[in-house]
């Protein structure tokens, strides 16, 4: 939206395996770069993309500009669905390198069109002229649930799965409103044709209004033949699939919260958690996570960065964001403090001095942080263990495990924004030397990333204490 570097873009793509796969086949195909450009300048011989048949090597001169160029028109093609007119040029191609003697070449027109067939083979079942958004509502049980599958160029590219916040029996009112809401507040882009499952109170006006909004003809359809039948029908049958294990989860959660009511002893409906995230002090973020009977409410998270206090003061962290989250918040049905009878007494000395009274419970991690083993801390100094396979358990390691990651994720980001260059770079006791025979021995940062302490020990010269180190900081 407006931050696209100048060229053509093609998609979307249902994953990024898809997307990848497309590359690979354009390489194979009509052997294009998928270089940088300061890459490309700085080559003085072939790579191994051309050694492998991957790439034709213009960055040396061993293809012509002209020819180059007709290659890139042709993977422009291939991509926006013309693999047809292609697959004729081959043959034409094929046949005038046979005629004049040069069969390698003759070859090589020969399996591009046999890569070239394999790639129709797979299109064959979607092809159709236009382009299309097919959309199935279902609604079980308190939840909804709408499919979109996307046509473009002839080609399925894939859909997803959405459970809107409504519930009631009118189901084409309901796809209305989630269709008004998806294209005017979502999309990016709107195809000739929406096919639907079900009839809509108001087809025409939003026919209309999506006309104005996107300046080009939009028909929505629910009665469909032959292809598009077809479509309708795989949405449908996708749509039940998602709803079935959504509603799994829905009688799951149920479940999980019952029980952890029959635990403590009183009604719970909305749960808040809290979590702190820095590294060695660096960066230091709160997140608040909230759960109800529908699961989590992402709408409702919350992040506090915590400023002006000692670098890897988690109560005074927790003191910060409490008061911060509840000078203006309702108070939840339960507050879940990630931590021990320390913080736990501490969250209850903010809640005293900002006059709130508070249902809390603290949870400690077990031996070896080893989940199962956790302890639930009580206001009045009580503690249980609840057993390892108990569903009150398991849904506040969800919560837990959920305020953990919210908060992590944040605080990589604002670390390494602040940082501006290596995450290594501050890592107490690595120095240049170091650093670069890890990055050497891993084959670059993101390699160093993936690793795990154990294949840290391997660097030569690193140790044991210094690669636990180095794992703990990038990971935890």
């Amino acid at each position: 939206k407006g931050k696209h570097q100048a060229g053509k873009f093609f998609g979307p793509y249902p994953s990024a395996y898809n997307a990848r796969d497309t590359l690979v086949t354009l390489e194979k195909l009509f052997n294009v770069r998928q270089c940088e450009n300061s890459y490309f300048a700085q080559r003085k011989r072939p790579c191994l993309q051309y050694q492998i048949k991957r790439c034709s090597a213009p960055c040396v001169g061993l293809i012509s500009p002209e020819d180059y160029q007709e290659d890139v028109k042709n993977s422009i093609r291939f991509l926006q669905g013309d693999t047809k007119a292609l697959n004729q040029e081959l043959i034409a191609k094929m046949e005038t390198a046979a005629e004049a003697l040069e069969f390698e070449k003759a070859v090589f027109y020969r399996d591009r069109m046999g890569l070239l067939r394999d790639v129709q083979a797979q299109q064959a079942i979607y092809k159709v002229k236009g382009e299309a958004d097919i959309l199935a509502i279902a609604y079980h049980a308190g939840v909804t649930c709408v499919q979109i599958m996307h046509i473009r160029n002839g080609k399925m590219l894939g859909g997803k799965s959405y459970f809107p916040d409504m519930q009631g029996d009118d189901l084409g009112q309901m796809l209305s409103d989630f269709m008004a809401n998806f294209y005017f507040q979502v999309a990016d882009e709107v195809p000739t044709e929406l096919i639907i499952n079900t009839a809509l109170p108001n087809t025409s006006e939003l026919e209309q209004a999506l006309q104005q909004q996107f300046s080009k003809k939009v028909q929505i359809k629910h009665k469909v033949r032959e292809t598009r039948a077809e479509w309708l029908e795989l949405a449908n049958m996708n749509v039940q699939h998602a709803i079935k294990g959504q509603l799994a989860n829905h009688f799951e959660l149920n479940e999980r919260f019952h029980q952890l009511e029959q635990v403590l002893g009183r009604p719970v409906d909305r749960i808040e958690c809290f979590d702190i995230s820095h590294t060695m002090g660096e960066a230091t973020i709160a997140s608040c996570v909230v759960f109800d009977s529908g699961g989590a409410r992402k709408r409702d998270y919350r992040q506090f960065a915590i400023e002006d206090i000692t670098g890897g003061d988690d109560y005074a962290a927790m003191r910060q964001a409490l008061t911060r989250r509840y000078k203006k918040a309702m108070l939840p049905d339960l507050l879940l403090i990630d931590g021990g009878k320390g913080q736990l007494h501490m969250a209850m000395q903010v809640m005293q001095d900002l006059g709130l009274e508070a249902f809390m419970v603290g949870v400690s991690k077990g031996e070896g942080r080893k989940p199962g083993l956790e302890t639930l801390h009580f206001t009045d100094g009580t503690k249980i263990q609840l057993p390892e396979d108990h569903k009150a358990l398991h849904l506040i390691q969800q919560v837990r495990d959920e305020a953990h990651r919210f908060a992590i994720t944040k605080h990589r980001a604002k670390r390494d924004k602040r940082r501006g260059g290596s995450v290594l770079e501050v890592i107490p006791g690595l120095g240049p030397k170091r650093r670069r025979d890890l990055l050497t021995h891993f084959g670059g940062i993101q390699g160093v990333l993936k690793a795990s302490e154990k294949e840290m020990m391997l660097v030569p010269g690193l140790g044991a204490v210094m690669a636990r180190t180095i794992y703990k900081i990038l990971h935890e």
